[in-house]
Parts: structure tokens; C-alpha cells; sequence
């Protein structure tokens, strides 16, 4: 269950030791900006699947546990698929 793990955000965000854990925060929320504004400005699937390598590499590069991250991933596709569901009933 992702509700039991959450607290591993936190342990790996503070006790992390690769090279972007040791990034200032101020360089992370421009990166993590920069990374928003491209995916919404991008409408190639070609880019879009080049940027999704880029996180990727930016994810192998943290040395997080991929099999929770999945699992975070995951919680908001369940909420998007949920939304994209009902959208059509109420435009």
C-alpha cells in the first residue's frame, strides 16, 4: 500500500547521498519548473518520449527504490483516468 511508504519521501529526501541530493533547492525547483513547462509546451510524442528518458535518467541517478516510485507514479494516473472518465458527462 503507498499510504505505508510515504514516509520514505521524506528518509530519501533527507538521507539521499547522489548528485541530486545534494543539489541546492533552488536548483531542483528550476529544474523541476523547467521540466513542467516543457512537457505542457511539447507536442511531438518523439520529444516528449526524449524528456521521459531524461526523468528517467534523473530517477537512476537518485538511486531511489524504482518499485515505489511505481507505485507513486501510479496514484495520480488513478485520479487522472478517473477525471478523463467523467469529463465528457459534464461538458
Amino acid at each position: 500500500m503507498v499510504g505505508n511508504e510515504l514516509y520514505l519521501i521524506d528518509h530519501w529526501a533527507n538521507n539521499g547521498d547522489s548528485i541530486l541530493h545534494r543539489m541546492s533547492a533552488v536548483t531542483k525547483f528550476v529544474v523541476s519548473i523547467l521540466l513542467v513547462m516543457a512537457v505542457i509546451s511539447i507536442n511531438s510524442p518523439i520529444k516528449l518520449l526524449l524528456l521521459m528518458l531524461v526523468a528517467l535518467i534523473m530517477v537512476l541517478m537518485s538511486r531511489i527504490n524504482l518499485r515505489a516510485l511505481w507505485k507513486w507514479i501510479l496514484l495520480p494516473v488513478y485520479f487522472a483516468l478517473v477525471i478523463s472518465i467523467l469529463m465528457p458527462f459534464y461538458t
